[in-house]
């Protein structure tokens, strides 16, 4: 038995016709892209979490965006809104991620380096 496991960068250059550094504006974000301009529609549909944007997109160098969400949420009990900005910051990476997941298999019309791979695999 054979176990392939993707990293979180594995759609990066999974599309053969756009191989890096190449950007068609529809490759999965990083983490640290999860909140670049380029998804400021779907930030809007969400209104609590924009106080909190900032903090996400003008990260420290060496910082990320994982520690500062958890900054943010270890702030909540002494100031109860980061809850529900923080509950709207979920709701917006779940449509942000669906939507940029739509768009990438849009672009990619099916044919992916992750096919390819397993039919390597399968004739072996």
């Amino acid at each position: 038995m054979l176990l392939v496991v993707f990293g979180a960068g594995a759609s990066y250059d999974a599309v053969p016709i756009y191989p890096p550094p190449q950007e068609p504006g529809m490759r999965l974000p990083l983490a640290n892209d999860l909140f670049s301009s380029r998804y400021m529609g779907h930030m809007s549909s969400f209104p609590r979490c924009l106080p909190i944007i900032p903090y996400l997109q003008n990260q420290l160098s060496g910082v990320t965006v994982e520690r500062i969400l958890q900054r943010l949420q270890d702030e909540a009990p002494s100031y109860p809104e980061r809850y529900n900005q923080l509950a709207a910051i979920r709701y917006y990476l779940q449509l942000m991620i669906s939507a940029a997941d739509l768009n990438w298999c849009r672009s990619a019309g099916g044919i992916t380096n992750h096919l390819t791979m397993l039919d390597q695999i399968r004739s072996v």
